[in-house]
């Protein structure tokens, strides 16, 4: 098991015990703090939105080089619990960032799509470098939110 598994395992137990045996928070803390040396800090290293709508997905296909031979579209297929194909047109605008592969952290702007193609507003590079299997995130934010500094 991974450490973060680890510590969702760990608090998800813990949740549950202090619900059924009716402990205190302090009390269930303070027995938590004890193993705290065991804990490493995981996750966002940012405030993340619960309202921002966001589409995981993997890429299953890249699409052919256009006439100036950088790449603007592939198809994705959606990754994660209870995430479905987009409608035409719903991600236009939206800020793309590549989550794995060649092109890690790229941001793109979302030019158009259909339910299971994305096409990127052109750029200087364009998505040369995607490959099959590479993670990516599109969230209903601007392409050039800037991220706040941590």
């Amino acid at each position: 098991m991974t450490a973060p598994s680890r510590v969702l395992v760990c608090t998800l137990l813990g949740s549950l015990l202090v619900s059924m045996e009716g402990v205190s928070t302090s009390a269930a803390a303070t027995s938590l703090s004890r193993f705290s040396h065991h804990f490493h800090a995981v996750g966002h290293d940012i405030v993340v939105d619960p309202a921002v709508r966001r589409f995981t997905a993997k890429v299953i296909a890249v699409g052919k080089p256009e006439d100036d031979g950088r790449i603007y579209a592939f198809k994705v297929e959606p990754v994660g619990p209870g995430m479905g194909l987009p409608v035409a047109k719903e991600l236009k605008g939206w800020r793309l960032t590549m989550l794995s592969g060649q092109r890690f952290l790229s941001v793109f702007e979302v030019a158009d799509n259909d339910a299971s193609d994305i096409v990127i507003a052109r750029t200087k590079d364009g998505l040369n470098g995607l490959a099959s299997g590479d993670v990516l995130i599109i969230e209903s934010i601007s392409p050039q939110t800037e991220m706040p500094a941590t």
